[in-house]
C-alpha cells in the first residue's frame, strides 16, 4: 500500500511540474451567437450585456470580453449579436455559472433579461461554442488600432477541415504564421 502511495504522490508532483513549468496555457473562449427577431429583442440584450454580464464578468476578473454587431450592410444586421469571452481554463469556463448565480449585483442588474418570461424572450436562441486558443499563440491578443471604435470592423472567419489531417495543417499554418497577413 506504502509503494501504491508513493507512486501516486510521484504521478502527482510529475502533473504539477509540467504544470507550473508548461509556460503560459491555451486560454479558452465561449462564442456566444445571439439571434433576435424584433429591434427590441436586441435592446434588451444589449442591455443586459452593458448593464449586468459585462460588468459582473469584470468582477469576476475577466476583463477582455468583445461584443459584436453586424455592418449596417449585412444581412443578418438587426437580427444577430455576437459575444467572446476569454477563460483561463476549462475550470473557469464551468464556474461562471455559479460565479454569476452568487453575483447579488448582477442579479439584480440582468432582472429583467434573467427573469423574461417564456411569451418575451429577449432573444430567439443563443448558440455558445467553445473555442481553444492555438498553441503558438495562447492569449487573445487585442489589435491596436486607432480608429473610432465605431468604425472598426472585424471578420469572424470559419475553416473546416475535410479531414483530421487537414484540419491539422490548416492550424499550423496559423501557428506558424503563413497566413496571417491574409487574416488582417
Amino acid at each position: 500500500m506504502r509503494k501504491s502511495f508513493e507512486l501516486f504522490s510521484l504521478a502527482i508532483l510529475l502533473s504539477l511540474n509540467s504544470y507550473v513549468f508548461a509556460g503560459p496555457s491555451q486560454e479558452f473562449y465561449e462564442l456566444r451567437t445571439y439571434s433576435f427577431k424584433t429591434l427590441e429583442q436586441q435592446a434588451r440584450t444589449e442591455n443586459y450585456l452593458e448593464k449586468a454580464l459585462l460588468p459582473a464578468l469584470h468582477r469576476a476578473h475577466i476583463k477582455k470580453v468583445g461584443v459584436f454587431k453586424p455592418v449596417e450592410t449585412d444581412s443578418t444586421f438587426g437580427k444577430k449579436l455576437i459575444v467572446l469571452i476569454p477563460f483561463r481554463s476549462l475550470d473557469e469556463f464551468e464556474k461562471l455559472g455559479f460565479v454569476l448565480e452568487k453575483d447579488k449585483q448582477y442579479q439584480t442588474d440582468g432582472e429583467e433579461y434573467i427573469g423574461a418570461t417564456f411569451d418575451n424572450p429577449p432573444y430567439v436562441r443563443i448558440e455558445k461554442t467553445i473555442l481553444k486558443a492555438f498553441p503558438k499563440m495562447p492569449i487573445l491578443a487585442v489589435p491596436d488600432l486607432k480608429g473610432p471604435v465605431t468604425e472598426r470592423v472585424y471578420e469572424l472567419r470559419s475553416y473546416e477541415g475535410h479531414t483530421e489531417k487537414i484540419y491539422r495543417n490548416k492550424v499550423q499554418m496559423f501557428n506558424d504564421g503563413d497566413d496571417l497577413a491574409s487574416c488582417v
